[in-house]
């Protein structure tokens, strides 16, 4: 798999591929930032074969061991894991524990060792990091967290509870479904033309609309007064890159009724080790003895 490039695929041990988030591993070596992909799991047809999501049909043996892989290559523990419920809103949430956080698309942290984790098939994963401080952030952003400007309150709950410089903020807008494919109705383009302008919104001639969410996330992200130079976009489609995501937007429209796709996972944790934060040695972990 390539190694280089801004969004480089990843084969780990034992066979899963992710998407690394390089520009924020590189902003604070040993910060663990990937987006994982469909490859190097156990699933059948239609899950094939890295499928991460218990709720969508596919044995929950084959789920387990398709996380089991991921998470033992990555050495993240299964029982470190922070997770918004991802209830299609803005509402944020900073946290120190593991557990799963209700009325919540995006968590903060600053505590070391706690691996911030969103369950995605086409929305958006948006990363955030404040190198200096540290702290890490992970949204979930579909088109209604985009609409209200998701992103934008992430990165400014760190300003505000963390003390982050937002000239400092590293951002990632991770694999999702791209303007090439993400066609959308008039409830849509609408509200997101008028807060987003024409760019995000493009207009086909034959009256068809589609909404860019990479462009919205990334405008959200600049009028939380992040530096566009920080603010990186991977690119990916996860509806055209059948060889390497799933995707529900591309199982709707091809069936069958409900339709049938697997689920990536975004990861997030800041470096293990590594100096004192601003906020001092409590941000970290208990080690297991």
């Amino acid at each position: 798999m390539s190694r280089t490039g801004a969004f480089p695929a990843d084969e780990l041990e034992g066979g899963p591929v992710v998407i690394r988030m390089a520009a924020l591993e590189e902003a604070l070596p040993g910060t663990l930032a990937v987006f994982s992909t469909r490859l190097g799991g156990v699933s059948s047809p239609p899950w094939d074969t890295l499928n991460l999501g218990y709720h969508v049909g596919d044995s929950p043996v084959d789920v387990t061991e398709n996380r089991r892989r991921l998470l033992r290559a990555l050495g993240v523990e299964a029982d470190s894991l922070a997770a918004p419920a991802q209830v299609h809103g803005d509402g944020v949430k900073v946290v120190h524990a593991p557990g799963r956080y209700e009325d919540a698309d995006g968590l903060l942290t600053l505590v070391r060792g706690l691996t911030l984790a969103v369950s995605c098939a086409d929305c958006v994963p948006v990363y955030l990091l404040d190198p200096r401080t540290p702290a890490a952030g992970l949204v979930h952003a579909g088109w209604k967290g985009t609409l209200a400007g998701i992103a934008a309150r992430a990165a400014e709950t760190m300003v505000r509870r963390f003390g982050s410089r937002r000239s400092e903020l590293v951002a990632t807008i991770g694999p999702a479904i791209g303007p090439c494919c993400y066609e959308v109705g008039p409830e849509v383009a609408g509200p997101a033309e008028e807060r987003f302008g024409s760019g995000a919104v493009r207009r086909d001639e034959d009256g068809r609309s589609r909404f860019n969410l990479w462009e919205a996330n990334r405008l959200n992200l600049l009028s939380a007064g992040l530096d566009r130079r920080r603010v990186h976009v991977s690119g990916l489609c996860t509806f055209c890159r059948e060889d390497l995501f799933h995707s529900h937007r591309r199982a709707t429209l091809r069936g069958p009724r409900p339709p049938r796709s697997g689920r990536m996972m975004g990861l997030m944790r800041l470096p293990l080790e590594g100096r004192a934060g601003m906020w001092g040695e409590e941000t970290s972990l208990p080690r297991k003895n």
